[in-house]
């Protein structure tokens, strides 16, 4: 992965980036009686591009102790939000925040070591502060 030292800063700068709809929602909801709608749709957009990342890991080292739960989480976590759907919001903002630590979870058990050490702090630094958000909008909802 020495590919990531070159891009580290457009990556750092892109991941932070990508806090601004989980913050702008948190704020519209909280202030302008936005739907948590408009949180929870972006959040279960990441979460499905974080599971394609974790099927791909899995599949890159099929024979690892891993693969078979990457695949699993890869396949269930969005199988899971779909379901979701149907339930309360407190509980689609649960399963969500769930989402996102098994994700952060899996990869720091079975596959952190063949990340660049930058890439790991992104990793850390922007999935603690979307689950500071899901703190956050479950304080406030």
């Amino acid at each position: 992965m020495r590919a990531f030292e070159r891009i580290q800063t457009p990556v750092w700068f892109g991941g932070l980036a990508g806090l601004i709809p989980f913050y702008a929602s948190l704020y519209g909801i909280a202030s302008l009686n936005w739907p948590l709608w408009s949180f929870l749709s972006y959040a279960w957009i990441i979460l499905a591009f974080l599971c394609g990342s974790v099927w791909r890991t899995a599949m890159e080292d099929g024979e690892g102790e891993g693969a078979v739960a990457g695949v699993a989480i890869a396949l269930g976590v969005p199988a899971l939000l779909w379901l979701s759907y149907w339930v309360s919001p407190s509980l689609q903002l649960l399963l969500t925040g769930f989402g996102f630590a098994v994700v952060y979870l899996w990869e720091r058990v079975y596959s952190w070591e063949s990340f660049p050490a930058g890439y790991r702090m992104l990793r850390t630094t922007l999935t603690t502060l979307v689950l500071l958000a899901h703190l956050i909008l479950a304080i406030l909802a």
